[in-house]
């Protein structure tokens, strides 16, 4: 089931927000267990503001991620999206 609503996330590598999209992108390859998921707002049914290992995203129906950061609430240099297709991911 692919759950349908916009979501923002905050990302955030061994408890420290990640730096940069490039930083995702080595933690997904180097250490995607280490990889928390914040979900910071959503405009759809089932909004929780709480913390997901990508394994939980994966098994909730996320597919496509909108990504801020390095801090979502106070330092937003940077946005990316990031889609789970059969076992891979699509960064951009």
């Amino acid at each position: 089931m692919t759950i349908s609503r916009y979501a923002e996330f905050g990302v955030f590598i061994s408890s420290v927000p990640a730096p940069s999209k490039a930083a995702i992108k080595r933690a997904l390859k180097d250490s995607p267990d280490a990889i928390v998921w914040q979900e910071i707002g959503t405009i759809g049914n089932g909004w929780r503001e709480r913390p997901f290992t990508t394994a939980e995203l994966l098994a909730e129906g996320f597919s496509t991620l909108t990504l801020v950061g390095p801090n979502p609430y106070t330092n937003r240099k940077w946005y990316g999206s990031l889609t789970f297709a059969k076992g891979c991911t699509i960064f951009s």
